[in-house]
Order: structure tokens, then sequence, then C-alpha cells
């Protein structure tokens, strides 16, 4: 048996990231805050007449197959995905230096995070057929339907806390 795995393809879009910083050269106390913005999407879509596309979640399971009896439910020859994703952040963060030597510098820090990550995956499946198995070798179509639309949507808002340590090392000493 050969499995073909049809990849959503994502656009390239550029995201923004904005922020201002407070420095000041009589403490080693820095405070940050900056807003990271990306929205992209995904599309793609197959057709066949000698394959069977089986969608990935969920819903198909209950497609004409209300009691769910076997692996899944119908196969389908036709299929299109639109995929959206939305990620957007606000991240505050007061941090303090300290040079380990002249090349190595630690920088702790403790903040907060805000965060929106919007996603939603919209499928539909055309030209439905019933699963085949040694018992039933030979595609049989559907006609009690002719097509299934699964959505999925992940709506996450969160805010917590943020640590860790920014590191920087210089690899090129300043003589001075």
């Amino acid at each position: 048996e050969t499995i073909t795995f049809f990849t959503v393809p994502f656009n390239y879009t550029s995201g923004i990231r904005i922020g201002a910083a407070f420095d000041n050269e009589n403490t080693p106390w820095h405070a940050d805050v900056y807003y990271t913005q990306y929205h992209t999407e995904a599309k793609n879509q197959v057709q066949t007449n000698t394959a069977e596309l089986h969608p990935a979640f969920s819903g198909n399971f209950y497609a004409n197959n209300p009691a769910g009896n076997g692996i899944s439910g119908p196969y389908y020859h036709a299929a299109a995905i639109q995929w959206h994703l939305k990620f957007n952040t606000l991240d505050a963060a007061l941090s303090q230096s300290t040079n380990i030597d002249n090349r190595v510098m630690l920088r702790p820090f403790i903040g907060l995070k805000a965060a929106r990550i919007y996603q939603t995956i919209n499928s539909q499946w055309q030209q439905p057929y019933e699963p085949t198995d040694a018992a039933n070798p030979d595609p049989v179509p559907i006609n009690t339907f002719s097509s299934a639309t699964e959505t999925i949507t992940n709506n996450f808002k969160g805010l917590g806390p943020s640590i860790g340590v920014h590191a920087a090392w210089h690899l090129f000493e300043n003589a001075q």
C-alpha cells in the first residue's frame, strides 16, 4: 500500500515586531516592551479519480458512519483546504545585565506575556465513496450526500509570566 500525504503550503508573509526599551548607563536595569503580529494563510486542493482521499480530522469519522465502525468514514476524490493563522503577542520585561567578562554578558529577565492566537481550518470534501477493504474491494459511490465540510477553530487568549536569560557573546574583545 502506498500513502501520499498532501501538504498545505503556507504563503510567505512578513510579520511585524515593534517595541521600546529603556536603558540607562547609570544603572544595570533594563525595561522592554514590544508587540508582535503575524498573520498567514495556506490553501491547497487536489482531485483524483484513482486515489482515496481521507480527511485528517475527526469530522469524517461521523460522515455516513454514525456508529463509528471501521477506521474512518468514507473517502473522497476531491478536496480543498483553507488554513488561517493569526498570532499576536505583547511582552513586557524587566532585566538586569551582568558582565561575566569582556566577551560574555548575561541578562536575566522577568516579565509578563499576553497572547491571542487564532487558527481556523476549513476543508471541503467532494465525491464520497464507501470505504474499500477485502470484503468490498471495488469503489462504490455514496448517494446520500455529495460533500462534507469540516471547520476547526482554535482560539487562544492568555496572560502569564515570562522568565529567562538573554545572553550576548562577543567573539572579539574590544581593544581599548
